[in-house]
């Protein structure tokens, strides 16, 4: 091939070091390679961590542009659930880009929910009614998974077309169809992997294949490119399944779209629309975002010309609408894309005339106008450096400490009148710089001091005057937090045989799915289905110095950040915000050791 084009037979690959697919994530002892192919998945060892590998996304022009990308692949068990998934992900390792709202940015061209019982392909974009991840989904009955399939996406400058075993199944057209790197836009990276899950899952890649457009028109068009590729996968193995035959594949739900509800909590109900080929019976339900089911079946007529309407009732941002052929053994017919609720207008409360107000004596601001904010001395009693010091009352109580450069963590300090007596861990022999940084504002107080062999009070050398900026800095408004879902927070993280240990706690009956970002960059996706609420997950370990790890928990505005330096040694160091009562106490950053 050339042009960029390249095709991997993972039935004869004896190292992946050798293919495109080197980045790794997870836990690699679930990835195993034989002459039945690449396995991803738990196996007969259940361990239900996620993982997976990709190519490398480190940009616009790593990846792919137009072309075919094709995946020939299996599961390995019957009724598995959700967990093996192939993928396009953004070549610049975007997730969810609000610059761009309604553009595709992760397509999966295989993934399943209902015990394998549908060919499910989910394609994202970022919503901006909802600040969220919106999903158009597509899914595809009368399939066993568990046969070898040929999975392919003919992506092309206006049109997205999806195809199994060289037939087509559906097409996104529009301006939700991403551009490629050379067309203004950004490539894309072909990646495969098994998320969390309850019981054991697998799946078996044997080629996956990428046919640039020039190499699609050397070989005649994407008709022959198909074509080739169910004949060699036939030729190769025999073990391909016939070509698709779709049931129903024409049925579509039309989009709730946004709906303001009556009052907070009310819901909202909405005229559905079900388009299918001709006069027949169908079942709808609604479910929640978590795939969730929150009324039974309910019949729907479709008359001669193909439309049935029913009216939908929807409780949450993000329900969607579910079509299923009978009540039995449903089988999945059609989707409608998650509704956005939203609350009506709050009218003000009335103006009530406040009594008199009897004023205090003015106060007298400092120079200039500008907050105070020095420290007045360093010592060092009994092991620990003693910091005394004062900001202006009032001011935002957020402290960060800097040694020398180094960051060390957040102090808090909440004393009315403003002055702060910290105590903190000591330092080595030596001079040295402190620096102090106060959150939602300009301001820093900085010392140099030196301590010695011995424990006498460390004298500051040069008191550092603090910086007048020469405008004023208006006082900041602070921003009121949303408060987090009650009990997710992570309770520890340490290192072990070259990954991090994960633990922590949320609330029963709180979305399982939690989205996982270490110092901004996006790494993937957890899961969690502990009837009690606590995960342990094993995360991929990083590099020596501080770092900062938080989760969100989908469907719920709850976050949990840990803030940790990694030491040479491998040692964990987690800075815990300390709490100042008043002036004339002190108060200690607690740094707790994990080996």
């Amino acid at each position: 091939m050339s042009d960029g084009s390249f095709d991997v037979n993972f039935t004869t690959v004896t190292n992946i070091y050798n293919t495109p697919f080197t980045n790794f994530w997870g836990n690699n002892s679930q990835m195993s390679l034989s002459s039945e192919g690449l396995l991803l998945g738990s196996g007969a060892n259940n361990d239900y961590n996620a993982m997976g590998l990709m190519q490398t996304p480190s940009g616009n022009n790593a990846g792919e542009g137009y072309g075919v990308y094709s995946y020939t692949a299996r599961y390995e068990y019957a009724n598995q659930p959700g967990g093996d998934y192939l993928l396009l992900w953004r070549a610049d390792n975007t997730w969810l880009d609000s610059s761009k709202p309604g553009v595709l940015t992760e397509m999966d061209m295989l993934e399943t929910w209902d015990n394998s019982k549908t060919e499910q392909s989910t394609l994202h974009y970022y919503n901006t009614a909802s600040d969220n991840n919106g999903q158009i989904f597509h899914g595809t009955t009368g399939i066993d998974l568990t046969k070898l399939h040929v999975y392919s996406m003919d992506w092309e400058a206006n049109s997205l077309t999806f195809y199994i075993d060289g037939k087509q199944i559906y097409q996104i057209t529009g301006s939700s169809v991403p551009k490629d790197t050379a067309d203004g836009g950004n490539n894309q990276v072909m990646g495969m992997g098994a998320e969390t899950e309850t019981s054991r899952v697998g799946m078996y890649v044997t080629e996956a294949q990428y046919t640039s457009s020039p190499d699609i028109a050397a070989q005649g068009g994407v008709a022959k490119v198909m074509a080739a590729q169910m004949a060699r996968e036939t030729g190769s193995s025999g073990t391909v399944a016939p070509p698709v035959t779709p049931v129903l594949t024409s049925i579509s739900v039309s989009a709730p779209g946004s709906v303001m509800e009556t009052a907070p909590g009310a819901g909202v109900t909405v005229k559905e629309t079900i388009t299918a080929p001709g006069a027949t019976t169908l079942y709808e339900a609604t479910f929640t975002s978590a795939n969730v089911a929150e009324a039974n079946w309910q019949a729907v007529a479709i008359n001669s010309s193909g439309v049935g309407t029913f009216q939908a009732a929807f409780r949450h941002s993000g329900d969607y609408v579910v079509v299923v052929d009978n009540t039995t053994a449903a089988t999945v017919k059609g989707y409608s894309s998650g509704i956005t609720i939203t609350d009506p207008p709050v009218s003000p409360p009335p103006v009530v005339s406040p009594p008199p107000v009897v004023l205090p004596p003015p106060v007298v601001a400092p120079v200039n106008g500008t907050p105070s904010f020095t420290i007045s001395s360093i010592t060092e009693v009994a092991g620990q450096l003693v910091v005394v010091g004062d900001k202006e009352s009032g001011s935002p109580a957020t402290i960060r400490e800097t040694i020398d450069g180094h960051y060390l963590g957040v102090i808090e300090d909440h004393a009315p009148d403003g002055k702060f007596d910290f105590s903190l861990a000591d330092v080595s022999a030596g001079s040295h710089t402190m620096v102090l940084t106060l959150d939602g504002s300009s301001l820093q107080a900085t010392m140099k001091f030196v301590t010695g062999s011995a424990v006498p009070p460390v004298a500051p050398v040069t008191p550092v005057t603090p910086v007048t900026p020469v405008t004023p800095v208006p006082p900041v408004t602070p921003v009121v937090p949303v408060p987090p879902a009650a009990g997710f927070s992570i309770t520890s993280l340490t290192e072990s045989n070259g990954h991090l240990i994960l633990a922590g706690d949320k609330e029963i009956a709180t979305p399982a799915t939690m989205r996982e970002t270490m110092d901004g960059t996006y790494l993937g996706t957890l899961w969690d289905h502990m009837p009690n609420g606590a995960f342990s997950m094993q995360i991929a370990d990083v590099t020596a110095g501080a770092h900062v790890l938080s989760l969100s928990l989908d469907g719920s505005p709850a976050t949990a950040t840990w803030d940790f330096t990694k030491l040479a040694s491998g040692s964990i160091l987690h800075a815990v915000v300390a709490t100042t009562a008043a002036a004339s106490a002190s108060s200690l950053i607690v740094v707790a050791h994990h080996a």
